[in-house]
């Protein structure tokens, strides 16, 4: 009965803990992370975009590198928010529920340490396999922008030598291609993560 009450006790302890620091965090990410992300990352591309000679910055790819950029950017932007978000928050709390656990009860303790453990290195095993994939889908779906921009570009040549119907029908195959290759790479590593992750 006794441990009961100093579980009790350490619950509320923790759960009005949370409240000072979910506070600590939430202005931190906005006071000096949230804008900051995306007005350092606009200054490092412009930086890097002005160091391009004339000839690259008109060249025919143009919009195919602002696309890279833009795409650059936002992956970069969100994983940061993410880890500041969902990943360090769930890694603190599970540090202090173990450590809260060490002193009501260390075996429960150590198997919540394992368990937690065998999950992140199960996590990155899949991350790490599926990764490749995600890259060739990535590089697909450049070229397939790059397609886009130039169509976009030169869309009157396309209309004075008739070719509209021909330049839907290609730009439709490569996206249904990049589709499917989509659907079965988020199909497989969501497979993986049910059954070797999840169970």
């Amino acid at each position: 009965m006794d441990s009961m009450i100093w579980l009790a006790v350490g619950i509320l302890f923790f759960e009005f803990l949370e409240i000072p620091i979910g506070h600590f965090e939430a202005r931190t990410r906005i006071m000096k992370i949230g804008q900051d992300i995306v007005q350092h990352m606009g200054r490092f591309t412009l930086d890097g975009v002005t160091k391009l000679s004339t000839g690259q910055i008109v060249s025919e790819h143009s919009g195919y590198t602002q696309s890279v950029i833009e795409k650059g950017e936002g992956a970069i932007i969100s994983m940061v928010e993410m880890v500041l978000q969902d990943f360090l928050p769930t890694i603190a709390k599970s540090v202090v529920t173990v450590i809260a656990l060490l002193f009501l009860n260390p075996s429960l303790a150590t198997i919540t340490a394992i368990t937690a453990l065998f999950y992140i290195v199960v996590s990155i095993k899949l991350n790490l396999r599926h990764g490749f994939d995600l890259k060739i889908f990535r590089q697909m779906e450049n070229e397939t922008d790059k397609d886009f921009t130039d169509i976009i570009r030169n869309l009157v040549l396309v209309q004075l030598n008739a070719q509209e119907k021909r330049v839907a029908h290609e730009y439709n195959v490569r996206m249904n291609g990049q589709n499917d290759f989509f659907k079965k790479i988020t199909m497989d590593y969501v497979t993986s993560l049910t059954f070797f992750r999840e169970p």
